[in-house]
């Protein structure tokens, strides 16, 4: 297969599973709905009759995209996402910030006469998934991991419930991050990117399973994505010549955008263990390092809550709980986006509430056993 074939896949490849997410989640994207939007600063303000107009550009774009590619197509792709996610930091999926990467690198280099575009496209996208891999792997290297994530695989896959063995099993947990990371590491060595590619097909075909009704049915809208990382990893690294290295880079642009990528996806992920880079920006996914979201209600403030949200709260005796993300989950078919800041804003649709009895907020950490969270307080009237 020649680079430029292999380009050309990658563009399809993105545009129809860009488009089969976006179908998957179009209340997302539609400003008719029950949850919140949460746009960045006062972009409403400005943009609050667009969303509808962004969504359908975007579409379009991404369709016009498998049959006739072109920058100012891909630019369109670009500029509609951008839009649309500052009107609603929601929509910024880990899925779409990829898919919109790989997008932008189509723009600047795909196609650019008296130059090796097509060579230098193929090696940053390698940059994107090895990235990509290494801090989803490196992020999970904690107890919360183990306890949201690996406890489940056992007992549902498995049938393993009995405490005294998971706790043993528990250390063994700790071997699927590895591999994540090892996927990423065998990618860049030609002589181990096979056992990478193969590595990484069957993990995500092992991730395809748990998701569906075999496993846990929950997630569905990563489904997409999962299927789309086996393609990627079969186009971009079986016997591709194309190795990652400085020298391919021959032009300015090629240049800033692997430097930019860089920066994007190797370096600022590290700026997460800290608190300063947002999980989703960092691939740190099934992690168990990002909160949760609950509100917690006397029954006679619950009651109160409005029709929609009543099929989300359970009751757990002396009070009712909602749980924030069954919400965003059941409405709009993706999960929260999982920062404090979205947090805060969300909670301030409750504060009302607090004149018919007693409310709580809280932002409960990860791992759950240890009932570490953060009180989200109403501002005093």
């Amino acid at each position: 297969m020649t680079v430029d074939q292999r380009t050309s896949y990658l563009i399809k490849t993105t545009s129809i599973f860009y488009l089969t997410g976006i179908v998957m989640s179009y209340k997302l994207w539609l400003p008719l709905r029950q949850f919140p939007l949460l746009p960045i600063g006062q972009a409403d303000k400005y943009l609050d009759s667009s969303a509808i107009p962004l969504a359908l550009l975007l579409v379009v774009s991404l369709v016009i995209s498998l049959f006739r590619p072109g920058r100012v197509v891909f630019f369109l792709v670009i500029t509609s996402i951008g839009l649309l996610v500052l009107l609603d930091q929601v929509r910024l999926q880990p899925w779409v910030y990829m898919y919109t990467l790989f997008f932008v690198v189509f723009m600047i280099l795909q196609n650019k006469p008296g130059t090796n575009s097509e060579e230098v496209v193929i090696c940053l996208l390698k940059l994107v998934i090895t990235g990509s891999y290494f801090w989803a792997g490196l992020h999970k290297l904690n107890p919360g991991f183990i306890e949201t994530t690996y406890n489940p695989i056992l007992e549902v896959l498995f049938g393993i419930s009995n405490p005294d063995i998971l706790s043993v099993m528990q250390p063994f947990g700790y071997a699927l991050p590895i591999l994540e990371i090892l996927i990423a590491i065998t990618l860049f060595f030609p002589g181990f990117c096979f056992v990478g590619i193969l590595s990484a097909t069957a993990m995500h075909v092992f991730i395809l399973i748990y998701l569906s009704p075999l496993g846990i049915d929950h997630n569905w809208i990563v489904y997409p994505w999962n299927i789309a990382m086996i393609i990627f990893v079969w186009l971009l690294f079986y016997k591709s010549e194309k190795k990652l290295k400085i020298s391919i880079f021959q032009d300015s642009k090629a240049i800033t955008a692997g430097i930019v990528l860089t920066i994007l996806v190797w370096l600022l992920p590290f700026l997460n263990f800290f608190g300063f880079w947002d999980h989703y920006l960092s691939f740190s996914l099934y992690s168990g390092k990002t909160s949760e979201l609950v509100v917690f209600a006397d029954k006679n403030v619950s009651v109160k809550f409005p029709e929609f949200l009543q099929a989300y709260i359970s009751d757990k005796g002396n009070y009712d709980r909602l749980l924030i993300n069954d919400w965003c989950m059941g409405e709009l078919n993706v999960p929260i986006y999982p920062e404090l800041r979205i947090y805060r804003r969300i909670a301030g649709k409750f504060c009302g509430y607090q004149q018919y009895g007693k409310l709580y907020i809280r932002a409960y950490q990860k791992p759950f056993s240890m009932k570490k969270y953060i009180a989200i307080k109403c501002p005093e009237n």
